[in-house]
Order: structure tokens, then C-alpha cells, then sequence
């Protein structure tokens, strides 16, 4: 991987000098809404916390990677025969929820340190438990399994403990991601078996609603840090590109428009960016590339160029620290 390596760094620092006007290494204060004094940060890109964590296929495996934004670094949190995909992180940045089959070829939830260190499995059903996603506070994840027969959203203590089925419905659900307030999440689920539609529930599974009524594909939808917007993927135009709506399933906004199809959007923690990948499968070419669009689709940046095939970006959150100042 030394190309890929290099040709991570020489993208990552030219997109914050884009982005920002800054070189890697530059002081930089970041906003916070508190009274308190935040510490200094180096400028990371959008807000982040500084690391786009992705899934690079190699051979007959697929692993877990970070890519340091700041300085271009690379590094492998996963060495798994198998694949390691679908991640997510922790609320505070520090932890990485992913599925993998590399035990027994049976997919299932694991957890690891996003240093790569202490690797640990949380489910273990007949099914295929994948698509997990940390609810804001932590406390809770949220994934997909087909354990009972049909794909369904379950939800479970972050430890492993107490899954419950949350949509139980007649037709495949899948892809859960919890709003910024922990109060709901949205989903994308098959009513007419292969027409993909995205829907949205409370965090208990109640108040079903349906967002999207296309004969496409609407699903991948990621919700912004803000609450106000949800980024999806859709072929309403053709080839799959990343739109933008209101929650309630209003003001479509279409953000990319590319001749492959781009997938899996995930936001930036302030919610000016959204990464994404797009796929390259013409030709015998099997490959993909994590790009950065900004939410009004005015900027389009290439943060990959490599024939691998990296994809399920995902953008570690931004944690706000504060210095307390104790009185004299």
C-alpha cells in the first residue's frame, strides 16, 4: 500500500489548503457554543475529528483503514481474513463498531479501539448482523439482521446485551442511523420487495413513516450533525448520486452528478461536507474512490485515487474539550 499511502497524503493536504488556505501544521481555533475556552486545535478538515476511517479491499479480504486528513497519514485498524466493513464510529471518536464475517464466514458485530487494539464481538446469531450504527449518547446500537428470516432494524446495548427487534414489518429494513437528538432513526426499507424507499421511526420502533416514494432506489441516508438535512443516495435522475432533504422527506436537493455511482454518505461534524464513494465497475475495473462534496455541491474534491477499492467512508466526530479555569 506505499502508493496508496502517498497519494493519501498529497490529496489530504490539498484539500485542507482548498478548503481552509492552510497548510497541515497550522494553529487553528475551531467554534464552540460554551462560555468555556476550547483548547487549540490543528485545522482539521470540516470540523471533523481529524480521521475518515473507509474499508480498502485487498485479495479476498477487506479491511479497516484511517486516513489522517491533517497530516495524510494512513493507518490499518483491521487484519482480518474476511471482510471488515459497514464501520461506524463512537460518539466520542474513540471506538469503531463494524461488521465482519472473518469468523466462520457468519457476519456479525465486532468493536475495536480505533487504535486497532482490543478487538471484541458483540452479537452472535445465525443471521447476518451488519449496517451497526452508535446512538448519539452511546448508550445503544443499532444494526440490521436477518436472525428471524427477514431482514429487520434491531437495537442493543453497547455492550452486546438486550437486542430487540425495533421494525418487525413484512418487508426487508436495513441501513439504521439515529438523528443527532437520539430520538429517531432513519432507515431504509423494501415495501414493494425490490423498490428501496427511505423511512423514518421513533428510537422504540413506534411512529413508522415513510420519506421517499419513487420507482428507484432512495436509501444510504445519513442524517446531518444539525438535525435540519438528510443526505441519501438515489437513481431518481439515472446513476446513483447523493441527494439532500429536509426530514420530513422535502426539498430534494441534488448534490453530485457523476457518470458512476456514489454511495454511502457520511457527514462532517459541522455539516459542510459530506464524503462519499463512487464506484467504478465498467470495464473488468473494479475500484472506488472516497470523494468530498460541500452540502450546497458547489466543491467536489477527490480524497482517493488508487485501483483499490475503498469505500463506506465514514467521518470520526468532532469532541469538543474544554479548559476549565479554576478560580485563584
Amino acid at each position: 500500500m506505499p502508493m496508496l499511502r502517498l497519494l493519501m497524503a498529497c490529496f489530504a493536504c490539498a484539500l485542507l489548503v482548498a478548503l481552509f488556505g492552510v497548510a497541515p501544521g497550522t494553529p487553528m481555533l475551531y467554534a464552540a457554543q460554551s462560555t468555556a475556552t476550547p483548547e487549540r486545535e490543528s485545522p482539521v478538515l470540516g470540523g471533523g475529528g481529524g480521521l475518515m476511517l473507509f474499508a480498502v479491499v485487498e485479495r479476498s479480504s477487506t479491511n479497516l483503514y484511517t486516513l489522517d486528513l491533517r497530516t495524510g497519514d494512513l493507518n490499518q485498524i483491521t487484519r482480518l481474513n474476511g471482510e471488515a466493513a459497514r464501520a461506524a464510529w463512537s460518539p466520542n471518536g474513540t471506538q469503531i463498531v463494524f461488521s465482519s464475517d472473518h469468523q466462520d464466514r457468519d457476519t456479525e458485530i465486532y468493536v475495536i479501539n480505533a487504535d486497532g487494539s482490543n478487538q471484541r464481538r458483540l452479537t452472535n446469531s445465525r443471521g447476518r448482523d451488519t449496517h451497526p450504527a452508535w446512538s448519539p449518547d452511546g448508550s445503544q446500537i443499532a444494526f440490521a439482521s436477518d436472525r428471524n428470516g427477514r431482514t429487520e432494524i434491531y437495537v442493543m446495548n453497547a455492550d452486546g446485551s438486550n437486542p430487540r427487534n425495533l421494525t418487525n414489518t413484512p418487508f426487508a429494513d436495513t441501513f439504521p442511523q439515529w438523528s443527532p437528538d437520539g430520538r429517531q432513526i432513519v432507515y431504509e426499507a423494501a415495501p414493494e420487495g425490490s423498490n428501496w424507499e427511505i423511512y423514518v421511526m421513533n428510537a422504540d420502533g413506534s411512529n413508522q413513516r415513510r420519506l421517499t416514494n419513487n420507482n428507484v432506489f432512495d436509501g444510504l441516508p445519513s442524517w446531518s450533525p444539525d438535525g435540519r438535512l438528510i443526505a441519501f443516495s438515489s437513481t431518481r435522475e439515472g446513476a446513483m448520486d447523493i441527494y439532500t432533504m429536509t426530514p420530513d422527506g422535502r426539498n430534494v436537493r441534488k448534490l453530485t452528478d457523476m457518470p458512476t455511482d456514489d454511495k454511502f454518505p457520511s457527514w462532517s461534524s459541522d455539516g459542510r461536507y459530506i464524503a462519499f464513494y463512487s464506484d467504478n465497475e465498467s470495464n473488468r475495473d473494479v475500484s472506488g474512490e472516497i470523494y468530498v462534496v460541500s452540502v450546497d455541491g458547489s466543491d467536489l474534491f477527490l480524497l482517493t485515487d488508487e485501483p483499490v477499492y475503498a469505500h463506506y467512508p465514514a467521518w470520526q466526530p468532532l469532541v469538543v474539550r474544554y479548559v476549565r479555569h479554576l478560580p485563584n
